[in-house]
């Protein structure tokens, strides 16, 4: 609940969000950890994180992977295991 709490107050208060930022948002928001997203998207679980942090760039390909299947997609397939 907190986590939600500190998104909401960071999607009010700053108007130029990173595309890291809206990852971070999006996996925490499905409840899915890191590390679990990571494995699911074929990278480490650092990269994520740096993607998160604004550390690296989110590369094309996985934002297109966001953009067509969304972050659920990775969610329902870690309950099919």
């Amino acid at each position: 609940m907190v986590k939600m709490k500190n998104l909401e107050n960071a999607f009010n208060t700053n108007a130029d969000l990173q595309p890291g930022f809206f990852l971070q948002a999006a996996r925490t928001c499905t409840g899915l950890s890191r590390g679990l997203l990571a494995r699911k998207m074929g990278i480490p679980a650092e990269r994520l994180a740096n993607y998160e942090n604004c550390i690296e760039k989110i590369p094309p390909r996985i934002m297109l992977q966001i953009f067509l299947f969304g972050l659920d997609f990775y969610r329902r397939a870690s309950t099919e295991y």
